[in-house]
């Protein structure tokens, strides 16, 4: 196992969790952009700006557009090219330390139509062709292909919003489950849980699902300036890793073994269980079963000492997730809680929510049965047997 050379991370978090055995916590930011495309800052700098920010993974993943480019901070940009590509392989095999930091290189597949998709460890990039009406259908089939030759995984960016159709209504191919393997529900500093709601819209967690996708969770900067890693309430991810590489990232973006955030130095993990039967997040319950328990193992660090939180179990709903399951916490002195929740009715798939009632919380959950207050994270789902990844 090549492991960090602390067992806690820049915030003073413990990096292991008795829930999650055999792996890790490491913090990763998996989208970027830089003046390869539409970002203030140079390439060459992004990745040693995140690592000094404390992140342990790191991806710039510039745009490929559908528009012939425009101007962008005074200049003219077309998106990634083939030298930008080249380019960024070279920083990141500079960049890139096993056991220390881990560095991506992906692209972003922006169609101002259909949405943005993130794609990571493909040895090549593809561009939405603006002349063609099945651009997304042309996005899965150059991304099926790529799988004979590589290893391409891909996410659905701040879903559903910026005057998107939400990626032709979550276009399904089955080929393509195991390898889709995110969904952004914090992007910058918004939440998209909700998104589209107030409109009659299902939260893109539910469209998601309901169509036959099974993403695990993330949060992300989506940085476009020259301070990556730097701002607080941003989004993130934690991954629970077997070893700090990027196979070892690779492979747990495969597992589902992530969650989503927006505060610095967190440790999320949960296992749902049923009698001897368990799951962690991304996991799959193998006995069939309509009551479960969930453990939760939470740490936020001393500056959230004595934090009141509430705790939710999400599952499969309507316009938004039902609410199967709700639970007060308050941190300890060192900012950690452990509990069990339920038992609670498990259906196709249940995911943690955290929120703080103490800070305002979407607009658009007034007159729903959420807990209110600010979404500080999300862990990945636990799948029933049925609906297995």
């Amino acid at each position: 196992m090549i492991a960090p050379p602390l067992d806690v991370d820049a915030w003073g978090t413990g990096r292991r969790s008795a829930l999650v055995p055999g792996r890790f916590l490491v913090h990763a930011d998996l989208h970027n952009h830089t003046r390869i495309s539409d970002g203030a800052g140079e390439p060459e700098e992004a990745y040693g700006a995140m690592r000094r920010a404390g992140l342990d993974v790191a991806a710039v993943t510039d745009h490929l557009w559908t528009t012939e480019g425009g101007t962008v901070f005074g200049r003219r940009t077309q998106g990634v090219d083939s030298e930008g590509w080249q380019r960024l392989q070279k920083i990141v095999d500079r960049s890139n330390v096993p056991g220390s930091f881990v560095a991506l290189r992906g692209f972003e597949w922006s169609d101002s139509q259909l949405g943005h998709v993130n794609v990571w460890y493909s040895d090549s990039f593809v561009a939405p062709r603006r002349e063609s009406p099945h651009r997304m259908a042309e996005l899965w089939a150059w991304l099926a292909d790529h799988q004979k030759n590589g290893s391409a995984l891909a996410s659905f960016n701040h879903p559903g919003g910026r005057g998107t159709t939400r990626f032709a209504d979550f276009l399904y191919l089955a080929a393509l489950r195991e390898r889709v393997v995110a969904l952004e529900m914090f992007n910058k500093v918004d939440d998209y849980l909700l998104e589209g709601v107030d409109i009659g819209q299902p939260s893109p967690l539910v469209h998601c699902m309901e169509k036959g996708w099974a993403p695990g969770l993330i949060g992300v900067s989506d940085e476009h300036g020259d301070n990556w890693g730097t701002p607080d309430g941003k989004g993130r991810t934690g991954l629970w890793v077997k070893e700090l590489t990027a196979e070892g990232v690779w492979e747990a973006l495969v597992a589902r073994a992530s969650f989503a955030t927006r505060e610095k130095g967190v440790r999320l993990a949960i296992s749902v269980r049923h009698g001897q039967d368990r799951a962690t997040m991304g996991g799959v319950l193998r006995v069939p079963t309509d009551r479960a328990h969930m453990e939760v193992d939470l740490e936020m660090g001393t500056r959230s000492a004595k934090r009141a939180l509430t705790l939710e179990v999400l599952a499969p709903g309507q316009l938004v997730p039902s609410v199967v399951e709700r639970a007060s916490v308050t941190l300890g002195e060192h900012g950690q809680a452990r509990l069990t929740l339920g038992p609670f009715p498990l259906t196709q798939w249940v995911v943690l929510r955290v929120t703080d009632p103490a800070e305002a919380g979407d607009r658009r959950g007034r007159g729903l049965p959420l807990a209110p207050g600010r979404t500080i994270a999300y862990s990945s789902p636990v799948w029933r047997e049925q609906s297995s990844v």
